[in-house]
C-alpha cells in the first residue's frame, strides 16, 4: 500500500504534493526573475532622472528663499553628478578669502547607469558640454544663469529622439518643465530682445 498522500502514477493527474512542489519551483523562479529585472524601461528611467534633476533645482530655489541664504547647484557634466553648495560669502580682506571654503550641503547625486548629461544650454547658441556648470539661487528667488536647459541622454535607447530628455528652467517665471525628445531652447534670457 502506498504511503498516505501519495497516489500511484496514473492518468488521473498530479497529486497534491507534486502540485505543491511545482508551485514552489515556479514561485522561486518568478521571484528570482523579478529580483534580477530592472523593472523600468529605458524611457521611464530617463524621465525619472530628468525629474530628479528638476526636483533638485526646484528644491534649491525654494530653500534659498526660505533660508535667506544663497545656494548653488554644481552640475558636473563629465561625471553625471550634481550637488548643493552654500557658496563663499564675500570677505573684506584678501587673506580671509583664501582661507574660506565652500560648504557642501548634500552628497553628490549621480545619474542612473547608462544616462548622462548631454550638456547645459544657457542660451539659443551656447551649450556647455564639459566641466562644471554652477547655478546660483539668490534669497530673492532669482537665479544665475537666467534661464537654462539641462539635456540628458540615455545610451540604452536606440531611437535618437526618444533617447533625449530636457529639463527647462524658465528664467522669467522660474518654472521647471520636462520635455521629452530634442526640445528647442525657446526662452528669452538676459540680453535677448523681445
Amino acid at each position: 500500500m502506498p504511503p498516505r498522500g501519495v497516489r500511484p502514477p496514473g492518468p488521473g493527474g498530479f497529486s497534491f504534493i507534486e502540485l505543491m512542489v511545482v508551485l514552489a519551483i515556479l514561485s522561486f523562479a518568478f521571484t528570482y526573475a523579478v529580483l534580477h529585472l530592472d523593472g523600468a524601461t529605458g524611457e521611464a528611467k530617463l524621465s525619472a532622472a530628468a525629474r530628479q534633476v528638476g526636483s533638485s533645482i526646484e528644491f534649491l530655489k525654494g530653500q534659498a528663499v526660505q533660508s535667506h541664504t544663497p545656494l548653488e547647484l554644481h552640475i558636473h557634466l563629465e561625471t553625471g553628478q550634481w550637488e548643493s553648495v552654500i557658496p563663499l560669502r564675500p570677505a573684506d580682506a584678501q587673506e580671509d578669502r583664501r582661507t574660506q571654503e565652500e560648504i557642501i550641503v548634500t552628497e553628490p547625486v549621480a545619474l542612473p547607469r547608462n544616462i548622462r548629461f548631454a550638456g547645459v544650454q544657457l542660451d539659443a547658441g551656447t551649450v556647455t558640454t564639459s566641466g562644471t556648470v554652477i547655478v546660483t539661487f539668490s534669497p530673492l528667488g532669482e537665479m544665475t544663469p537666467n534661464g537654462f536647459m539641462v539635456r540628458l541622454v540615455s545610451d540604452e535607447i536606440a531611437d535618437p529622439d526618444a533617447a533625449q530628455f530636457s529639463v527647462e528652467v524658465n528664467g522669467l517665471t522660474g518654472t521647471v518643465d520636462y520635455l521629452p525628445g530634442e526640445a528647442p531652447f525657446e526662452q528669452v534670457v538676459r540680453g535677448d530682445s523681445f
